[in-house]
């Protein structure tokens, strides 16, 4: 698989052609379209964040796409021609309140943005926690009090994810 950030810039590089088409066809241009990713794709496309913890592989791509259906479809597209799927099922991600989001790509024609690292992995704490206990018990290590003290204020225990 390609980076994350390669995935992108064949994804703007698409928009671009399309674009280049349209107005050759008397079109207008496609709209800005902005991309949030959600889930642990949102870990795993953050090289910061991937660097420091053993995240678990997944070939689902949980985003939030706000875009012309054109460019949902390419990237869909793209997304399969690197092995990944994207989740018709993103919508469902619990994202806390108060969650911030971090721009990776900002362009003219595209934005792309993630969850805070910090924000996902409490998602997963709160909501999925048998499934990412390790995970979350390695954040804990790397966010700290702060992690310790989100996963409180939404009902979660964390000396559950700190169990050898």
């Amino acid at each position: 698989m390609k980076t994350f950030s390669q995935i992108i810039d064949k994804l703007e590089n698409k928009i671009t052609e399309t674009n280049e088409e349209r107005v050759r066809d008397n079109g207008f241009r496609l709209p800005k379209a902005k991309i949030t990713l959600l889930g642990q794709f949102s870990l795993i496309a953050n090289p910061k964040i991937s660097a420091l913890l053993n995240i678990p592989a997944t070939m689902d791509v949980d985003a939030k796409i706000e875009a012309d259906l054109v460019i949902k479809n390419l990237f869909v597209q793209i997304l399969k021609e690197e092995n990944l799927k994207y989740d018709e099922d993103s919508g469902l991600i619990w994202i806390p309140n108060g969650s911030t989001f971090e721009t990776l790509h900002d362009t003219n024609l595209l934005t792309v943005a993630a969850i805070s690292p910090i924000y996902g992995i409490l998602s997963k704490a709160i909501k999925a926690k048998e499934k990412n206990r390790i995970l979350v018990g390695d954040a804990i290590a790397i966010f700290g009090e702060k992690l310790v003290e989100l996963i409180v204020h939404y009902g979660g225990d964390p000396q559950y994810f700190l169990k050898d």
